[in-house]
């Protein structure tokens, strides 16, 4: 919140100290929301410990010969997956 309104605050525009209970609550309630939403977001595509995630992302710049590799690429790696050694675990 300090660096939202420490601008507005230096410019004379605003001082957080005359502010009463309800314009503080209308400052602190969207911050607020904002980090509850992103803490959410960030638990939910986090990866899972020992896990792997990969993350792709198209544009309208990528050729259809580039799509084309992405896809073979991947599915060659899939293959790869499946065909390797099962870990042994020592006792």
């Amino acid at each position: 919140m300090v660096l939202a309104n420490g601008p507005m605050t230096a410019l004379g525009l605003t001082d957080p100290r005359d502010w009463r209970g309800s314009e503080w609550a209308a400052d602190v309630l969207p911050h607020l929301a904002y980090g509850v939403i992103t803490a959410a977001t960030y638990s939910v595509t986090d990866v899972p410990k020992g896990g792997s995630r990969l993350r792709i992302t198209l544009s309208c710049h990528h050729t259809d010969e580039e799509v084309a590799g992405l896809v073979d690429a991947l599915t060659r790696a899939k293959k790869r997956e499946g065909e390797a050694p099962a870990e042994s675990s020592s006792r």
